[in-house]
C-alpha cells in the first residue's frame, strides 16, 4: 500500500512540474509573439562571408533601393543596417488609416565554422516598420499587416535564394 501511495505522489509531482513548466514555456512564447507584431524576424539561413556581403548589397540596393546607414565587419559579427526608406502604404495598412511609411532593415552574420576561414556563416533578418497616422505628424509602430509581412518575407526569400545559390562544397 505505501509504495503504491509513494508512486502516485511522484507521479502527481510530476504532473505539476510539468504544468508548470509547460506554462512558463507557453507564456515566454506569447510574450516572443506580442513583441513580434511590430517587428518582422527571420533567420535567412547560412552563407559565406563574401557572398552576404555582395548579395546583400545586389538584393537591398539593387533590387529594393535601400541605401546602407552602417556596416560593420568584424570577426565575430557582419552587420548591416539601411535607412529609413519611405513607401506607399499597402491596402489593408491604408485601411487602417495609415497615410506614411517607412521601413529599415538590418542584416546580421556570424560565423557558424571557426576552424575555416571561408566558413559558413549564420544570416538573419531584421525589418522595422514606422507609420505616419492620418491627421498626425509622429511616426508610430503598429503591429504589421498581413501585406507588410508578405513584403518582409519576400525579400528574406530573395536572400536566401541568392545565398543558398552561393555555397558550394568541394
Amino acid at each position: 500500500m505505501r509504495s503504491f501511495r509513494r508512486a502516485f505522489l511522484q507521479s502527481l509531482v510530476l504532473v505539476v512540474l510539468a504544468s508548470a513548466i509547460g506554462m512558463g514555456c507557453a507564456s515566454t512564447s506569447s510574450i516572443k509573439n506580442r513583441m513580434n507584431r511590430y517587428r518582422y524576424r527571420e533567420r535567412i539561413g547560412r552563407v559565406t562571408h563574401l557572398d552576404f556581403r555582395n548579395k546583400s548589397t545586389e538584393i537591398l540596393q539593387g533590387r529594393y533601393h535601400y541605401t546602407y546607414e552602417r556596416i560593420r565587419d568584424n570577426e565575430g559579427e557582419y552587420y548591416i543596417e539601411t535607412f529609413w526608406q519611405q513607401r506607399a502604404p499597402f491596402d489593408d495598412e491604408a485601411e487602417q488609416g495609415v497615410e506614411d511609411v517607412r521601413t529599415k532593415i538590418i542584416l546580421t552574420a556570424f560565423p557558424v565554422e571557426f576552424t575555416d576561414p571561408s566558413g559558413l556563416w549564420m544570416s538573419r533578418i531584421e525589418c522595422l516598420n514606422e507609420v505616419r497616422l492620418r491627421g498626425s505628424n509622429v511616426w508610430t509602430r503598429i503591429p504589421l499587416t498581413p501585406s507588410a509581412r508578405r513584403y518582409f518575407a519576400r525579400i528574406a526569400d530573395d536572400l536566401r535564394v541568392e545565398f543558398q545559390t552561393g555555397i558550394r562544397k568541394y
